[in-house]
């Protein structure tokens, strides 16, 4: 048994709709887990652990999703030496809105606190949000091991506005039932936002933590099938969700740092990304 394909990201662009939409296809096994990053953090526990991680059926193709993929440079030839017709999957989307999404989810985790109003704080935090918009900066080292064929690229832009059309390109990319609908087709999965308080975020993850750890793992993950987590978090969002204040030079900075790599992708994909995010 090998793994059929692999989602190597981007991070904020959908990546855990998709893997919710694959699992529901009874000719897709997924990991257990959405992220088993072995490609990149855990390679050092070998194939023989990689693919106990999938609960295979002789009827079904396998893959996992896991963001750190797309960023690693080691990564691609790891793979190349795994499996060579190994099929990939890449969504992306507006960087600037990637930056965004990526910021509020450092706020909700309690991993970014400012003091100030100046948005270039929000850089001397964490490198990455820039870097990890630049695409194809990551794309071409996967080109240099993968035909492009093997490659299927996403607009976030497309989930959002036509998720159909999306799960039958990757139904196809695959080479699986395309007419099968899941369940999850519209909804919005793993969507960032702001807290009032973070401190209540952090005390559902010590309380859902200590609880695993006492073996009520199964109890947890009841209660959140039962939608109370997902009430809490209702209840502690921030009207302002939504709103991060980017100032008029601020969004023409980042629009003049990705130019060059936008471009370069719109090559690659023969679609002009400037006017679909920029215009």
């Amino acid at each position: 048994m090998q793994v059929n394909f692999i989602g190597i990201g981007g991070q904020r662009c959908g990546t855990t709709w998709l893997y919710e939409v694959l699992k529901e296809h009874s000719e897709i096994t997924t990991s257990v887990e959405k992220e088993l990053h072995f490609f990149s953090y855990n390679y050092h526990f070998g194939t023989n652990w990689y693919q106990n991680q999938f609960r295979i059926n002789n009827n079904s193709i396998c893959g996992e999703f896991s963001t750190s993929y797309l960023y690693d440079i080691q990564v691609p030839a790891r793979v190349k030496n795994y499996n060579p017709e190994i099929k990939i999957i890449l969504s992306i989307r507006n960087p600037i809105d990637r930056f965004i999404s990526h910021h509020r989810h450092e706020i909700q985790g309690r991993r970014f606190i400012s003091h100030t109003n100046n948005p270039y704080d929000i850089l001397n935090n964490n490198h990455t949000y820039l870097e990890y918009g630049l695409y194809f900066n990551f794309i071409r080292h996967w080109l240099k091991h993968f035909s492009k064929e093997q490659l299927l690229v996403i607009l976030f832009d497309d989930i959002i506005n036509d998720p159909r059309d999306v799960v039958f390109k990757v139904y196809e990319h695959l080479g699986v039932d395309k007419l099968f609908i899941p369940t999850c087709l519209n909804k919005k999965i793993n969507q960032s936002w702001l807290p009032k308080s973070k401190r209540i975020i952090e005390t559902q993850k010590n309380i859902a933590t200590i609880s695993r750890k006492m073996g009520l793992g199964g109890f947890i993950d009841g209660l959140k099938k039962l939608g109370l987590k997902k009430a809490l978090d209702q209840i502690n969002l921030d009207d302002k969700s939504n709103f991060i204040d980017i100032d008029i030079e601020f969004n023409n900075y980042l629009k003049d740092y990705f130019t060059e790599d936008i471009n370069n992708l719109s090559k690659f994909m023969d679609l002009n990304l400037q006017n679909i995010w920029f215009k």
